[in-house]
């Protein structure tokens, strides 16, 4: 059983990601769509971002989110149907995620 290290443990700010979801939560409809414009131009998103496309209930704003994850896709990959799988470099793992059977 592989285990954390204390350099490895915490390396995730739980607080910032909780900070940043709550101020997600509070940006308005313009303000959503500006940051899904701002995807398709395949130029990447802040977290600050990546938040306010997270924590969106706007119907309209979803829908926007799935066109332009289509056309970011597109523009990348194209047609081409892609597969991707954790790769791992070590034993050592400090994520604790559900799926892995380290544990």
């Amino acid at each position: 059983m592989a285990v954390a290290t204390d350099e490895q443990v915490g390396f995730v700010d739980d607080e910032k990601i909780l900070a940043l979801l709550e101020a997600g939560r509070a940006a308005d409809r313009k303000r959503a769509l500006e940051v899904v414009a701002k995807a398709r131009d395949c130029k990447g998103l802040q977290l600050e971002e990546l938040a306010i496309l997270l924590q969106t209930q706007d119907e309209e704003v979803v829908g926007r989110i799935y066109e332009a994850a289509l056309d970011v896709k597109h523009a990348i990959y194209g047609r081409r149907m892609l597969f991707f799988a954790p790769l791992y470099v070590s034993n050592a793992c400090a994520n604790n995620c559900l799926y892995c059977a380290a544990f």
